[in-house]
């Protein structure tokens, strides 16, 4: 769990020197969980897109029989067969990759259901035949599942690049202030102090400048999110403390600037 925020914020009346120490580590926390969250879900995809491919694979070299009018046990056998070499390939491949039973750990029909379709599912489990029309479908739904986790890795990736720059930006804000709450601002002059406000307020726009930003993106994201994804944040989140690490890394930034202005502005006013 993510540490708590702590810095040391206070003004001393016995003009001693102000107390801020501003460590960029807490607000880049909630960033860092969020990468590595991002890391892992980046890994699974690949794993997931890898086994869908080699899965098709196995399906595209696997003979389909044509429907017959009569079947006899023999012909019963033999398509049994396909499916269930249809169904070996999919436990080999899609069922087996390293984080199938921490995320999934759902049985053959669920799993099909659930990545391919329904339908697939009821004919795979059900059909007496693995005839031409249910390999095409399997391929083109297999097909689909592929082109999902392909999606769903360039998203994944500039979600990342976006994660490195913010806490960047951070690392170079919180420098920033680290600056400002160093100064001997007992000691400062009216118009000292109102500078040190104005590069504060700076500090501040930037924060909602950046978050503006992000917010713009999220928009973004929902419109080009694959079908079963409504939420980017909700998606790779779901174990962090936050959905939103970036904003909340941000506001946090922000709580803090805001608690630096008031204490200026005190100052001011006295030495006005």
């Amino acid at each position: 769990m993510r540490a708590k925020y702590n810095i040391v914020d206070s003004f001393k009346r016995d003009g001693r020197r102000l107390a801020g120490v501003v460590e960029s580590e807490r607000h880049t926390q909630p960033l860092e969980a969020a990468e590595a969250s991002v890391r892992r879900e980046r890994r699974w995809l690949v794993d997931e897109q890898q086994a869908f491919e080699q899965f098709a694979k196995r399906v595209r070299n696997l003979d389909a029989d044509r429907p017959q009018s009569g079947v006899d046990r023999t012909l019963t056998r033999r398509d049994a067969s396909g499916l269930r070499v249809v169904r070996d390939a999919y436990e080999e491949t899609v069922m087996s990759v390293p984080h199938y039973r921490e995320e999934y750990d759902q049985p053959y029909a669920a799993s099909v259901a659930g990545e391919l379709s329904e339908e697939l599912a009821a004919a795979l489990t059900n059909c007496a035949q693995f005839h031409p029309h249910l390999k095409q479908k399997l391929l083109e739904a297999t097909q689909q599942a592929i082109d999902s986790r392909e999606q769903l890795i360039g998203i994944v990736d500039a979600e990342r690049a976006a994660i490195e720059t913010v806490s960047d930006t951070i690392d170079d804000l919180s420098a920033d202030i680290d600056a400002l709450v160093g100064q001997p601002l007992d000691e400062l002059e009216f118009n000292a102090l109102r500078l040190t406000r104005e590069r504060l307020r700076s500090v501040r726009d930037r924060c909602d400048e950046i978050a503006a930003d992000r917010q713009a993106t999220l928009q973004d994201q929902r419109r080009s999110l694959p079908a079963g994804i409504d939420d980017l944040g909700e998606y790779l989140y779901a174990d962090c403390e936050t959905t939103y690490p970036v904003l909340s890394a941000l506001a946090e930034l922000r709580r803090h600037v805001d608690g630096l202005l008031t204490g200026t502005d005190r100052r001011l006013a006295r030495a006005a």
